[in-house]
């Protein structure tokens, strides 16, 4: 259900008569978080995330620019307003391949690597059981393995741990190959700039962390 009128704050920000999505039923039982925040709020904003700092700042989108030292890369949208970036990837010392990939905060994992019966992407060879979480489609079952490389633009990122999940299970995302989580994103520094379809990377203190 949901509620069209609803007011919080955030920080020194009030946001009223937003429309809220109420989750209810077993399914969400043991949910780890309160909430999600989405576009329909931070999609006005350009969002940066300091992981060094633990700080979320909100920009006005319309006179935003970043400053030096941000690599900038494109996002795309499609009807469900979730950013997707391309990047490639090298399972194990092949060329590396394109992927379209969507970007979920909510995901702990580096990259998810979604597996319908035609991949673009070759499979590690070495792959163990995971449990991968539980997300708002439930418990998540899948594999995890080892790819030599993630490219994101100048960024080439080593021995990254990779979760494959059967797609139909895991993502309603047409076309997607992949879901970049958490775990890969907190290597950087974060600007959203939904306004212009630009996300803006710098490295951060996490970025030499081995992925585990």
């Amino acid at each position: 259900m949901s509620d069209s009128a609803a007011s919080f704050r955030a920080g020194t920000l009030d946001f009223e008569e937003q429309r809220v999505i109420i989750l209810t039923g077993d399914r969400f039982g043991g949910f780890p978080t309160d909430g999600v925040i989405g576009y329909s709020i931070l999609g006005h904003y350009a969002v940066e995330i300091d992981y060094d700092t633990k700080r979320m700042t909100l920009y006005e989108a319309d006179a935003f620019s970043p400053g030096e030292g941000w690599q900038s890369f494109d996002i795309y949208f499609k009807a469900n307003e979730i950013p997707w970036i391309e990047i490639s990837m090298t399972t194990a010392g092949e060329e590396p391949i394109q992927l379209s990939a969507y970007i979920d905060f909510a995901s702990g994992e580096a990259l998810e690597l979604l597996e319908r019966q035609s991949n673009s992407f070759t499979l590690p060879d070495e792959l163990k059981d995971g449990y991968i979480g539980r997300g708002l489609s439930g418990d998540i079952h899948g594999k995890e393995g080892r790819v030599s490389r993630v490219i994101l633009g100048p960024f080439d990122l080593r021995d990254v741990v990779v979760t494959i999940v059967p797609a139909k299970v895991r993502s309603q995302q047409d076309g997607a190959d992949a879901i970049i989580g958490n775990d890969l994103l907190r290597r950087f520094n974060i600007i959203f700039d939904y306004t212009h379809h630009k996300v803006h990377l710098k490295t951060n203190s996490s970025l030499a962390e081995p992925f585990e």
